[in-house]
C-alpha cells in the first residue's frame, strides 16, 4: 500500500503543475496468489491516435507517454466488498475450486506527448525512483540491533532485505559440551520443554544420526490461529575448528497441511557453535522467518524478542539435566 500512495502523490504533483496530465481510478481484477511479483511500475510508448474529444488529437487520454502501476497484495483482503465482487462468467476456467484470488489495484496515466514535458518528467521520474529505492537499499544494508541483553543472553535483530519480518539473532555461552547441545537438539520429543510455544513435535524420518526430518506444532494465541511446519534438521562439525553447525529448515510441502492449522512458509535457522577452552561453548543463532497467513510485520516484529529470549533460557535448563549433560555422540568430537 506504501507504493500506491507514492504513486498516487506522484500523480497529482504532476497534474497539478502542468494541468494536462489524466489518470485512471484504481481498478481490480483477480490473480492466484502463488504470483511472484506483487508490484510492476511500467512506462510505455502509446500512440494509437484514437479521437476521444474531437479536433483530431487524442491528448486527454491515449496517445503519449503511458504509465501503469500494478500492485497485488500478498494476501487477498477478507472485505465485505471485496467478496462481494462476482465471479468471472461462465466462459471463465475455474483452476483452484474456488475464488482463491486477490485483487491487482492499478493506476494509469497519460503523459502527452510535449518534449517539455518529457523532460521535466523525466527528471521528476529520477527524483521518484531514487525517493523511493532508498528505503530499500537502507533496509537491505541494516545492522544488527540489540534489543535484549538479560541472563547472558543477547538478542539482536535487524530488518531483512527481502521480507517485512525482521531477522533475528542470539549469542549466549553455556557450561556445557557440544555433544550436550546436539543431544538435546536432536530429542524432538522433548521440544516442548523448552522451544518456545511448541505444543508438540516428533520425528517424521531419520536419514542419520545428525540427519532426520520432524513435525513441530506450535501454538498461538488467539485470536491467531495455531501454525505448523516439516522441518529438516541437519548437524555437521568442521574436523579441524570443532565448530558445530545446526541447520532447520523448513520443507513446507513435506506434507499435507493440517484443518485449522497454519502452514509456515519460511522457516531458517542456523547455529554456530564453538568450543571454548574453559569448557564452555559459545552459541550464535540466527532465524528468518514468515509465520504465514498474512500475520502483521509490524505486530510479529514488534514481539519478535520474546521467543528467542524464553527458548534459549529454558534451553540452559534443559541442557544441565542428565541424558544432556552426560551425552557422547560418536559424530560429534567435544
Amino acid at each position: 500500500m506504501t507504493q500506491l500512495l507514492l504513486i498516487a502523490a506522484f500523480a497529482l504533483y504532476l497534474t497539478g503543475e502542468s494541468g494536462i496530465l489524466y489518470a485512471q481510478d484504481f481498478t481490480h481484477c483477480y490473480v492466484h496468489p502463488d504470483t511472484p511479483v506483487n508490484a510492476l511500475f511500467r512506462i510505455y510508448e502509446d500512440d494509437d491516435f484514437i479521437n476521444i474529444r474531437g479536433k483530431g488529437t487524442d491528448d486527454a487520454y491515449t496517445n503519449g507517454t503511458r504509465l501503469n502501476y500494478f500492485y497485488m497484495p500478498r494476501k487477498r483482503p477478507d472485505w465485505f466488498v471485496d467478496n462481494a465482487i462476482p465471479r468471472a462468467g461462465d466462459s471463465s476456467v475455474d483452476v483452484d475450486g474456488g475464488r482463491k484470488y486477490i485483487p491487482i489495484f492499478r493506476l494509469e496515466m497519460t503523459l502527452p506527448s510535449d518534449e517539455k514535458i518529457h523532460m521535466r518528467f523525466a527528471r521528476i521520474l529520477l527524483t521518484f525512483l531514487a525517493a523511493v529505492s532508498a528505503p530499500a537499499f537502507a533496509r537491505a544494508q541494516a545492522n544488527w540491533e540489540l534489543k535484549k541483553d538479560q541472563d547472558g543472553i543477547k538478542v539482536y535483530s535487524r530488518a531483512a532485505d527481502n521480507s517485512h519480518f525482521d531477522e533475528l539473532k542470539v549469542e549466549m555461552t553455556l557450561t556445557a559440551t557440544l555433544s550436550s547441545l546436539a543431544a538435546l537438539i536432536l530429542d524432538i520429543d522433548n521440544y516442548h520443554n523448552w522451544s518456545f510455544n511448541t505444543e508438540k513435535a516428533y520425528v517424521l524420518k531419520r536419514v542419520g544420526p545428525a540427519d532426520l526430518y520432524f513435525y513441530t506444532l506450535i501454538h498461538s494465541p488467539w485470536p491467531a490461529s495455531d501454525r505448523d511446519l516439516p522441518v529438516h534438521l541437519e548437524i555437521s562439525q568442521d574436523a579441524g575448528t570443532k565448530s558445530m553447525s545446526v541447520r532447520s529448515t523448513c520443507i513446507s510441502d513435506l506434507i499435507p497441511p493440517k484443518k485449522d492449522v497454519v502452514r509456515v512458509p519460511l522457516s531458517i535457522e542456523q547455529w554456530t557453535v564453538n568450543p571454548l577452552p574453559d569448557g564452555r561453548i559459545r552459541i550464535e543463532y540466527y532465524l528468518k522467518l514468515d509465520p504465514g497467513a498474512g500475520a502483521p510485520a509490524w505486530l510479529i516484529n514488534l514481539f519478535s524478542v520474546k521467543g528467542p529470549f524464553e527458548t534459549f533460557s529454558h534451553l540452559r535448563q534443559q541442557i544441565r539435566q542428565p541424558p544432556y549433560r552426560d551425552a557422547l555422540l560418536p559424530f560429534i568430537k567435544n
